[in-house]
């Protein structure tokens, strides 16, 4: 019956298309209907001698939609493709799979219509500092700087605005990145798809204040048969640290009503107060706009000597690295107490609150402040000690969860730590 169907489908398809090949979308199709063998083969051939049809109607209607409201944090590895997605935030250092924004096909090699393809994948709703890894079907990418080394076609200015090209794909992927300070269009982008008679991408389509990739990507059956599988580490957005602002006790030029003085950091502590103080980013006006967190929290509901201090506590050097760093992808939709939640879990931190003050406590418990003995007890009143706890209560080892990097942000199990002596 599937079979059928996708005959079918191809046939009204074919009836209202010219004949040409369209080697982006045939390997999509016939993977998401889920054919395989025979079946597969056949489809493909089919499709791929008579079919063109605009990738991005193929992504509205192939690509499952992502369930809107997610955990705080986390990792994304998949692209999203939905018109209704919530803006997010990406805090410390994060990887994401973005979500794609636009897609087409264009141009003619080798006999082969729509060879070329533009996808433009959004990142952060918000100016990022930097790009720092890229990841491709599932491995780390290394870039060749725009313009150098590549053969023929792509010399001269149309090289450079092409991006950085992907090595090992034959000069067939190439990637630029844009951090959110544009002030123009992608230029290949334009000059590529600015003329499509449904969908350009045209001058006008600058992305301001938007972190963003725009991908180009040339068909090839063995190393580019369809679009590829993309994640980006990205270093986001710039925050306030109040032990930087000499005019609240620290040292340096912070301010926090100063968007241009604030900086890219990875300190869980000083990503926390920012949420709780209110994340600000600036409209097409310049003017500083709230966009995630609480807003309009006074800066003395967070008693700077206590965030100092934890701020301190996540800076301290473990084994040669920053002892609670990290990073996060948030969507504006998550409730800020959540994704705070998520980061108390990653530096063994526990915030209190108390008439809307708020303090931070991290790391390991400090000094005792209270001692008790024999003397403050009541010796009248009884107490109960039950030396063997139920079975769902004891516990002989402990494991969790982890990314590697080293293999493209994949989420492992981590090796459980065991006690011997707990478990005889």
């Amino acid at each position: 019956m599937r079979m059928a169907a996708l005959l079918f489908a191809l046939v009204f398809l074919i009836a209202a298309t010219g004949h040409a090949q369209a080697g982006f979308l045939i390997p999509a199709i016939v993977a998401a209907i889920g054919l395989t063998g025979v079946a597969a083969s056949v489809a493909t051939f089919i499709g791929t001698v008579a079919l063109s049809v605009g990738i991005s109607w193929a992504a509205s209607k192939l690509m499952p939609k992502p369930d809107q409201a997610k955990a705080a944090g986390g990792v994304e590895l998949d692209i999203r493709i939905d018109a209704e997605l919530p803006q997010s935030l990406l805090v410390g250092r994060a990887v994401t799979a973005g979500s794609l924004i636009y897609a087409e096909t264009y141009g003619k090699r080798e006999e082969i219509d729509n060879s070329d393809m533009i996808e433009v994948i959004s990142i952060a709703d918000h100016p990022c500092e930097g790009l720092v890894k890229v990841f491709v079907a599932e491995k780390e990418a290394t870039l060749t700087p725009a313009g150098s080394g590549i053969p023929g076609q792509w010399w001269g200015p149309l090289a450079q605005s092409r991006g950085d090209t992907v090595n090992g794909y034959n000069n067939k992927l190439a990637i630029k990145f844009y951090d959110g300070s544009q002030t123009t269009a992608d230029p290949f982008a334009v000059a590529a798809v600015g003329n499509h008679p449904e969908r350009p991408w045209t001058s006008a389509f600058i992305g301001r204040g938007t972190t963003y990739a725009r991908v180009h990507s040339i068909y090839g059956a063995t190393l580019v048969p369809g679009p590829m599988r993309w994640r980006f580490v990205v270093d986001g957005i710039r925050l306030y640290d109040p032990r930087k602002d000499t005019t609240v006790g620290g040292s340096g030029s912070h301010r926090f009503g100063t968007l241009s003085t604030h900086e890219f950091t990875a300190n869980l502590a000083v990503i926390a107060y920012n949420i709780l103080r209110g994340i600000r980013v600036l409209d097409v006006n310049g003017v500083a706009q709230h966009f995630y967190g609480l807003e309009g929290t006074a800066a003395a509901n967070l008693p700077l000597d206590n965030w100092f201090a934890a701020m301190n506590e996540c800076d301290a050097t473990v084994d040669g690295e920053p002892q609670f760093h990290g990073g996060a992808e948030i969507s504006v939709d998550t409730e800020p107490l959540e994704a705070i939640r998520q980061m108390l879990s990653a530096m063994d931190g526990r915030l209190t609150e108390i008439g809307g003050v708020y303090k931070l406590y991290v790391g390991v418990p400090g000094v005792p402040v209270f001692a008790i003995d024999d003397d403050v007890i009541r010796a009248n009143e009884g107490d109960e000690f039950r030396p063997i706890m139920p079975l769902e209560q004891r516990v002989n080892h402990v494991t969790g969860s982890y990314t590697s990097p080293e293999d493209g942000w994949i989420p492992k199990v981590a090796p459980s730590r065991r006690v011997i002596e707990w478990e005889e």
